[in-house]
């Protein structure tokens, strides 16, 4: 299929949608109904008149002889008649008026009109067509003209008996402004060079049909642009469906769309990972705090002259005193807790369905404050920023670039000695997207359609796990449990055409649990600095994973619906971790993990940085 015949595909689709919009509607056809001539045809009696094309506004002919027939109604008593116009209205003409066409007049020829466009816009068809003493043939031809010369972009052939037959095509093609298109009735075949093919009533351009096409009802085209379908009670009667080209437009709109929401869902997910690792490394500062052995090991308890002086915030302690355990409980220091925390995140995702496959770089940054309510118990509030960048690889490809913010708050609870901790954080957020697909149609580019879907999010999540410590070393078991809804409202793309493809809303949910276990060991290296390597692994596995359905229109063809469909593939994912957590002095620590998620053929590589100043 050559490239020309590609733009007119593309731009005549185009300009029936537009059509589809009242102040777009256009019968670009001058003369349609054949109803002026000079000398204008009798009427009373009915009668035919053979005169030159000059006479007949707004029509051409190939006629050796540029003569052109026109009939009035009621003229001929045979050719199944007398011969009357088209009496039943339809959505561009109220009958068939007092005239009618013969494309064979002297000779085999065509009738036609050229037409010269202003916008772009998807087009469509519509005319009348009745044998004149029998089953007459003839074809619609529609032609671009390309670098001076005609090119055929559309071909469909018919054959009519005595009876007017309405032909309709909606959707056939797109064109672009400044096309120029040629509108062809072809005479096939007659009764005789000069007999048969009778047309009436014809439009074309950017038309508004006042409903769907009948279902069940086609033609068959040459043409992949249209779809095929056939009615075996009404054989004659033809109506092209939307093109393929548009419902593969409408698809890769939807997928899209369908994408930016998958990531976003997975980022506002990414909270719960990151506030797992701020409250993982508070409790391995609580735990192992600096100096601990080394003070334990130069002390001398019977040095202690003064209990009162002795501070160890949030512990009680025993020391024999004159040979007797004697007890003391500290003066207890409950600090607040500063913290920031940023991660950055690279993935690759395969093609899912018609999900397009895709690069994913973001990150956040969160910041937060504790308040320890007890020496166990913390409360706290954090906000923050994420960002994401989406490059996509299948169907049509496109990029979309993703900023939100985040807010909410925790409860933390963990002992210092170790044993059963557990967390718990509730919040929010919304995201604000900037996406552009490419228009990829039959092997070429007709431009971009662009997006700014917002989105926003309210999740919950919690982990609960138990430390056991055998000197250097803490290790144990680990679950985690987050749920995630989404919310993006209804959305429309702008595009050159003015297609204008509609997202209905979408609501998405995640109830997302891992399970796994930790292990780390504590290397002191000085009196106040001591560094936590640590190694986690988690199962981690996704509930929902009902059947997902996203609609949309074109603004320009409001009742012409598409749907996607879908399921989540990949449902269960494997993510290994090391790091390291740095304990600095009595009131800073820092973290650095790298992680990476694994499913399905997908890959998550996650960098997470956090710090901690106590005051």
């Amino acid at each position: 299929m050559n490239k020309n015949f590609q733009n007119l595909t593309l731009s005549v689709s185009m300009l029936l949608l537009l059509g589809s919009v009242a102040i777009n509607a256009q019968n670009l056809i001058q003369n349609g109904g054949f109803e002026t001539q000079n000398p204008a045809v009798g009427v009373n009696p009915p009668t035919f008149s053979i005169f030159p094309v000059g006479g007949l506004p707004g029509w051409s002919t190939t006629a050796s002889d540029q003569k052109v027939e026109i009939w009035s109604s009621g003229y001929s008593s045979s050719s199944g008649g007398p011969v009357t116009t088209v009496s039943s209205p339809d959505d561009f003409y109220p009958n068939g008026g007092q005239y009618f066409a013969e494309l064979n007049a002297n000779v085999v020829s065509t009738l036609y009109q050229t037409v010269s466009f202003t916008q772009g816009g998807a087009i469509s068809y519509s005319f009348w067509h009745r044998g004149r003493n029998g089953v007459d043939s003839m074809a619609l031809q529609i032609q671009e003209l390309v670098n001076g010369s005609w090119l055929q972009i559309f071909y469909q052939p018919l054959s009519t008996g005595q009876t007017w037959t309405h032909y309709e095509g909606r959707d056939i093609a797109i064109v672009k402004p400044g096309q120029q298109l040629r509108f062809n009735f072809v005479s096939v075949n007659g009764s005789t060079t000069s007999i048969g093919n009778f047309l009436d009533n014809v439009a074309f351009g950017l038309l508004v049909f006042s409903d769907s096409p009948p279902p069940g009802t086609g033609i068959t085209p040459d043409h992949p642009s249209l779809t095929e379908t056939n009615s075996p009670e009404d054989p004659n009667n033809s109506v092209a469906e939307t093109s393929p080209e548009l419902q593969l437009d409408a698809i890769e709109g939807l997928s899209f769309l369908a994408a930016v929401n998958d990531q976003l869902l997975a980022q506002s997910r990414q909270i719960g990972s990151l506030l797992y690792d701020r409250f993982a490394m508070v409790r391995a500062s609580r735990q192992n705090p600096p100096g601990e052995e080394m003070a334990a090991s130069t002390s001398d308890p019977k040095e202690v002259k003064d209990p009162k002086e002795v501070l160890s915030p949030g512990k009680d302690f025993t020391v024999p005193i004159n040979g007797k355990p004697t007890t003391f409980s500290s003066k207890e220091h409950l600090p607040w807790d500063l913290w920031g925390q940023g991660s950055g995140i690279l993935s690759d995702v395969p093609s899912v369905n018609a999900i397009p496959g895709q690069h994913n770089a973001g990150g956040a940054f969160l910041v937060g404050l504790d308040y320890y309510l007890t020496r166990n118990l913390t409360l706290g509030i954090y906000s923050g920023y994420l960002v994401n960048r989406q490059n996509f690889t299948g169907l049509g490809g496109g990029s979309a670039w993703s900023d939100g913010l985040a807010y909410g708050g925790y409860l933390s609870f963990s002992r210092p000695q170790g044993g059963f901790y557990a967390d718990a954080a509730m919040g929010g957020g919304g995201f604000q997207t900037s996406g552009n697909r490419p228009i990829n149609l039959l092997g070429e580019n007709y431009g971009y359609a662009s997006s700014r879907p917002t989105s926003t999010f309210l999740t919950m999540s919690t982990d609960l796990g138990y430390d056991l410590k055998r000197g250097h070393w803490t290790f144990g078991p680990v679950g985690t449990f987050q749920c995630t809804g989404m919310n993006t409202p209804a959305v429309q793309e702008t595009d050159p055409y003015g297609l204008n493809l509609k997202v209905n809303s979408q609501r998405q949910y995640s109830l997302y649990s891992g399970l796994g276990a930790h292990v780390s060991y504590k290397l002191q290296t000085s009196k106040s600095v001591s560094f936590l390597p640590e190694i986690r692994c988690f199962w981690n596995h996704e509930f929902y994973n009902a059947p997902r359905t996203l609609t949309g229109a074109f603004q320009a063809l409001p009742s012409m619906d598409y749907n996607y469909n879908d399921t989540l593939s990949i449902p269960n994912t494997v993510t290994p971790s090391v790091g390291v957590t740095a304990l600095l002095g009595k009131n800073v620590s820092s973290s650095l993990f790298y992680s990476v998620s694994m499913g399905g053929g997908a890959s998550l590589q996650n960098v997470t940085l956090s710090a901690n100043l106590n005051f």
